[in-house]
């Protein structure tokens, strides 16, 4: 399976294959609970949609990313712009669709009416209609959905992965100057990128011909052995290190301060 690029491009890509099927115009992002649609297909919007959304359809989609599984689908038109969504399922949840990346867009491409106010939302979110539409539609996430996919995604395998790479690269010996020891320092979110790993040496002493002779080449081995094992090339070019040592973190008042 190729690859899932990452958030930023594959916007892109769905922005040209947009344009591609005739449709132009800014893509801003939605969640099941920020319309409706009734029986007679017309749908409406809560406007503006919440600023916080186009966050929340970048965790969704890592989240998809991660485990190999992610849609970007328009779903419709709200005058200029083009009202999109992220889907990202579980593999046992969509039949026939078990692995991959795919884009979409929803024929016809309708409009959608917009509900400019607040108050009149929630006028919107008290009629039937609104409740069983929230009930029923089962391919578009609300938002608490998407950062729920998110949060079983990030179980910070990526930095595990990272941390046995690192112990086989200790223990493999090839290191022109030896470490003894790791710390790796994963993103709150448990994505792949910007992990910072530290070489940790013996002494000072060792740390500073490890920092000249050793830092460069183990970061690039580690790399290395972590895309074999199946991390992210990508991610892995955004991989940070250091060195230090054992007397250093000593000094500084053990792991839990210095690494602070």
């Amino acid at each position: 399976m190729d690859e899932i690029p990452s958030f930023k491009k594959s916007v892109e890509r769905f922005q040209d294959f947009l344009r591609t099927d005739g449709h132009e115009g800014a893509v801003v992002w939605a969640f099941r609970e920020d319309f409706y649609s009734t029986s007679n297909a017309r749908t409406w919007i809560r406007c503006p949609l919440p600023d916080t959304n186009a966050a929340v359809a970048g965790r969704c989609f890592e989240a998809g990313r991660h485990t190999g599984l992610v849609e970007i689908a328009a779903l419709f038109r709200v005058g200029a712009s083009i009202v999109a969504t992220v889907f990202a399922p579980a593999r046992d949840e969509i039949q026939g669709w078990n692995q991959g990346f795919k884009l979409s867009v929803r024929s016809p491409l309708t409009e959608a009416v917009c509900v400019p106010n607040g108050i009149l939302w929630a006028l919107h979110r008290c009629r039937p209609a609104y409740a069983h539409f929230q009930r029923r539609e089962t391919l578009v996430h609300s938002s608490g959905e998407a950062l729920g996919r998110h949060a079983m995604a990030y179980d910070f395998k990526w930095a595990r992965l990272i941390v046995a790479c690192t112990k086989r690269l200790r223990d493999s010996m090839v290191c022109p100057v030896p470490f003894v020891d790791c710390q790796i320092i994963p993103p709150l979110t448990g994505d792949p990128d910007n992990i910072g790993v530290w070489f940790i040496c013996d002494t000072i002493l060792e740390k500073e011909r490890f920092r000249f002779e050793a830092l460069s080449f183990a970061t690039e081995r580690l790399r290395m052995m972590a895309v074999e094992d199946g991390f992210p090339t990508a991610s892995a070019e955004t991989l940070r290190s250091d060195v230090t040592s054992e007397e250093d973190i000593q000094r500084g008042g053990g792991r839990f301060y210095f690494f602070r």
